[in-house]
């Protein structure tokens, strides 16, 4: 049987173990506090087998400093024991039968092993059986006496997750007999989660440099070239191999021969040059303008080279020339756009009563509605900064556009005949947003305050905003919401109210016009209604002369 105590096996393994600074917590201290005490019972063991010696030769009177001598070797032994059984790596020491003969307790943890219960079980019991036949070729060769050394992906236990593990077999040879193997676990999952991040950050930095649209390259310092990325040829015309052989500087036109110098001295003084512009000379003969910036270095060879980023400016400068000829035509055409803006708030308008079929004259009963609130309005001061002529007319003629957004909004939803769940009524809310950013877009770069489409947006991303901030979609609150959406908000209510669906009838206009009055300050601003209720009449005489047909008559 060989001796298992724990100096003997501090003494196959801990030499052996290269991961063993990086699991304990104090790497230094502990590795020299386990060499001083295996030095200490070498001493302790020689002292035991010189006193042993004597005492068969009569010496009686050392018996008192045998028992002391043994009771320090074995309580040193026991500090050696407790010191591996709180080791991080699983150690162990298996027979020629593959039984164990000894596991610290992080081997009967990682396995699920009560510690007591782990001597003379196989291995193949606590390691399992798939993992049993992946280790087995090293098992074998490590009882014919070769070292093993090997990583493997442990699976997960009742109590760890998987992990990464190097793997060391250490044969106990005596003689020339091998009487058993110390095993040692150790956990290098955090060191192959580390190299991992390292390997992907290496390939997006390579994917990067080969997949920029900027040219890259690096030159020594004489210009000539040690790697380039495919824009870069791309600039030049040039094959790998052309490029190769070719210098940097050949691809520069003399005339830039005294801004290259000046570039020279900045890179001696500062370590960098640019960025400034310059033309290469392509292959096709053809000139490429291009804006250069570099960084010097020092290479894992201890020389310095030459980092630079170069940028094809060709689209860059057409643009620009494009852009002086749109500027001019620009200018030439202002009646032309004005038209065409005409015609998109036509074509908006159309796609509006196309997508909205469902209210009928809803759109047509909405412009008069805003109309007579906003003259109402104007007529008693109200909101004079905000209610000029020219505004009146730009909110009547966006009124068109307030619920463009149901173009977004699927047909199984706008066009259900019936009332909502809870669900689609969340969809349909969404219209409200839709419709205010189809209008930004429609408005355009040259988009103003006061502009038709503007005012569009304003009133179709925000009319079901209520005064107390309850509504939708922004929960907007009182004067937080353009005027435009407030007076369309009033004008939508009384039409949906006044106007038969499917799922119900149209109310009489008394009921509605109370409806709205008890809403007063709670969804519509106060102001607004009380313009309706001097112009209440009006409304009544809209929805009479422009009057959808009752759906459920029709459906009878």
């Amino acid at each position: 049987m060989p001796d298992l105590g724990a100096r003997n096996i501090l003494k196959h393994v801990l030499p052996q173990h290269k991961y063993l600074a990086v699991d304990l917590a104090a790497p230094a201290s502990t590795e020299q506090t386990l060499r001083q005490l295996e030095l200490a019972n070498r001493r302790l063991h020689a002292e035991v087998d010189h006193l042993k010696s004597l005492l068969s030769a009569g010496g009686a009177t050392i018996l008192g400093e045998l028992i002391s001598v043994e009771e320090s070797f074995h309580q040193s032994d026991q500090d050696l024991h407790t010191i591996i059984n709180h080791l991080p790596t699983m150690v162990g020491y298996w027979d020629r039968e593959l039984r164990n003969r000894f596991g610290n307790l992080a081997y009967a943890d990682w396995a699920g092993i009560e510690p007591d219960r782990l001597p003379g079980m196989h291995v193949r019991d606590v390691i399992g059986e798939e993992t049993f036949r992946l280790n087995l070729p090293y098992l074998e060769a490590a009882l014919r006496g070769a070292p093993q050394q090997f990583e493997r992906r442990l699976p997960a236990t009742q109590r760890h997750q998987p992990r990464d593990v190097l793997i060391q077999y250490l044969p106990d040879i005596d003689g020339r007999e091998v009487r058993g193997l110390y095993t040692m676990v150790t956990d290098i999952s955090s060191t192959k989660l580390a190299e991992s991040a390292l390997r992907e950050r290496d390939q997006k930095l390579r994917g990067l440099y080969e997949l920029s649209p900027l040219g890259i390259a690096m030159t020594d310092l004489e210009g000539r070239f040690v790697e380039f990325n495919e824009a870069f040829r791309n600039i030049c015309g040039y094959s790998t191999q052309e490029l190769m052989d070719l210098n940097e500087r050949s691809l520069s036109p003399p005339r830039f021969a005294a801004q290259e110098v000046t570039q020279r001295e900045n890179l001696e003084k500062n370590g960098r040059f640019g960025p400034y512009e310059k033309e290469y000379l392509r292959k096709d003969g053809c000139l490429v303008p291009v804006a250069l910036n570099g960084v010097l270095i020092t290479g894992s060879d201890g020389q310095q080279y030459l980092w630079s980023i170069v940028e094809d400016l060709s689209k860059r400068k057409q643009t620009e020339q494009l852009q002086v000829v749109l500027n001019e035509y620009h200018e030439l055409s202002l009646d032309v756009l004005e038209r065409s803006r005409e015609k998109i708030v036509t074509a908006l308008t159309h796609l509006s009563r196309y997508r909205d079929n469902e209210t009928g004259q809803h759109i047509a009963r909405s412009e008069l509605y805003v109309k007579a609130l906003a003259n109402a309005l104007a007529t008693a001061g109200h909101y004079p900064d905000q209610l000029t002529k020219h505004d009146i007319d730009l909110i009547v003629k966006a009124t068109p556009m307030h619920d463009l957004g149901k173009v977004g909004v699927p047909d199984h939803v706008l066009l259900k005949p019936s009332r909502h769940t809870p669900e689609e009524s969340l969809i349909m809310q969404t219209h409200a947003a839709i419709g205010e950013s189809i209008l930004l877009v429609a408005a355009g770069g040259e988009a103003v305050v006061d502009s038709l489409l503007m005012v569009a947006s304003r009133m179709a991303g925000a009319h079901h905003e209520n005064w107390d901030g309850s509504g939708y979609p922004r929960h907007l609150k009182g004067s937080e919401i353009p005027l435009e959406a407030r007076l369309m908000a009033v004008a939508d209510v009384y039409d949906a109210l006044t106007t038969p669906r499917v799922y119900k009838q149209a109310w009489a206009h008394e009921a509605a016009r109370l409806e709205i009055l008890s809403l007063k300050g709670i969804k519509f601003d106060p102001l607004i209604v009380e313009a309706f209720e001097h112009v209440h009449l009006a409304f009544k005489e809209i929805a009479g002369a422009f009057g959808d047909q009752d759906p459920q008559a029709s459906a009878t």
